[in-house]
């Protein structure tokens, strides 16, 4: 599975510990948290470090930010390695 991980270029999770795991591999994290469930554990305190979406047009607007690498997919790309390097 993780190579499989490692050759993407992001991976859409709902929330799971693939986000810390392709955070660790270099691979961008997009999550998924819908506001109608229980998140056990929420990823809110990393958004700064990856997207995280909460609807279909955040979804899809992480999605082109990401594969565009615009300018809120590069500074969120650096925050996640520094948040890495300072782990």
């Amino acid at each position: 599975m993780f190579e499989l991980m490692a050759a993407a270029d992001a991976v859409v999770t709902g929330g799971s510990t693939l986000a810390f795991e392709a955070i660790l591999l270099g691979v961008f994290p997009i999550l998924f948290e819908s506001p109608s469930s229980f998140s056990a554990s929420s990823f809110v305190p990393f958004q700064q470090a990856c997207f995280v979406a909460r609807n279909a047009a955040q979804l899809t607007e992480a999605i082109h930010s990401v594969t565009l690498q615009d300018a809120a997919a590069v500074g969120k790309r650096e925050t996640c390695a520094k948040t890495v390097a300072d782990r």
